[in-house]
């Protein structure tokens, strides 16, 4: 039974680290894209989110 419990709390673990990085990597994405100019709805598009998530991560970037 521990050796189980181990390996759910081990895939949580990687899971959480992959959707950190995926969440990084979009952070990342956006604010070159802002500094490039390009618009909000473009930014959306690129990156396959809502114009609501771009303006979540832009709230964050400025903070």
């Amino acid at each position: 039974m521990c050796k189980a419990m181990e390996e759910i709390r081990e895939e949580e673990r990687i899971k959480g680290e992959s959707q950190g990085r995926q969440e990084g990597e979009q952070i990342g994405m956006v604010t070159a894209y802002i500094d490039m100019g390009v618009s909000v709805e473009e930014i959306a598009g690129k990156l396959h989110i809502t114009v609501g998530e771009v303006n979540k991560i832009i709230a964050q970037i400025e903070v």
